[in-house]
C-alpha cells in the first residue's frame, strides 16, 4: 500500500489552474445574478477582460431593458449602470453634440442631466442640487458656491448661477 494522509499527494496541483483569469463570458451565459449580470451593473470586470468587447455589449444589448425596469428607482436619480458608461453615453452625448472636452469637465449627475429625456428625472437631479446648494449655505454662507461646485457635491456652476438670479 502507499502513503496515506496529507503526505499522499505532496504535488498537489494548485486550485483552479486551469482556468482563464479574464474568461470570455458569451451572451447565454449572463444569467439574473451572475457575475456576467452584477458586472453589467457595478463593472467591476470579473467576467471580460476589455470593458468594451463585444460579446458584453452583446450582454448589455440583451439586459438593458431588463435592468433598467427592474432597477428603475436608482436609475430615476441620475444614476446609470456601468454598461451604459460605456457603450450608450458617448452616442447619446454625439447626439446631443457634447464634445468629449465638456464631458471631461461634467460630473456624472450633469452629464445624465444632459442627455435624459425624462422632465421627471431632471426635477429629481435639480431637487439634489438645490439641496446641496442650500446645506453649503448653511455651513459656509460667505463660499457657499465655492463647497456646492465640489465634485463630491456635483453642484454645476451654471446651475448655482440660475439660483442666484433666481
Amino acid at each position: 500500500m502507499g502513503a496515506r494522509g496529507p503526505q499522499s499527494h505532496p504535488t498537489r496541483r494548485a486550485p483552479h489552474k486551469n482556468a482563464r483569469g479574464n474568461a470570455v463570458t458569451r451572451k447565454a451565459e449572463v444569467t439574473e445574478n451572475s457575475p456576467g449580470y452584477w458586472d453589467l451593473i457595478t463593472g467591476n470586470n470579473q467576467r471580460w477582460a476589455n470593458p468594451r468587447c463585444k460579446e458584453r455589449k452583446a450582454a448589455w444589448l440583451l439586459w438593458r431593458d431588463r435592468l433598467t425596469s427592474r432597477f428603475a428607482w436608482w436609475c430615476q436619480s441620475g444614476n446609470r449602470f456601468a454598461a451604459w458608461w460605456a457603450f450608450d453615453m458617448e452616442a447619446l452625448a454625439s447626439a446631443a453634440g457634447i464634445s468629449q472636452t465638456e464631458l471631461n469637465a461634467m460630473a456624472c449627475t450633469e452629464i445624465v442631466y444632459r442627455l435624459t429625456d425624462s422632465d421627471d428625472e431632471r426635477g429629481i437631479i435639480e431637487h439634489s442640487w438645490r439641496r446641496e446648494i442650500e446645506h453649503s449655505k448653511q455651513w459656509h454662507p460667505d463660499h457657499w458656491r465655492e463647497y456646492a461646485t465640489r465634485p463630491e457635491f456635483g453642484v454645476p456652476g451654471w446651475f448655482c448661477d440660475s439660483v442666484i438670479s433666481e
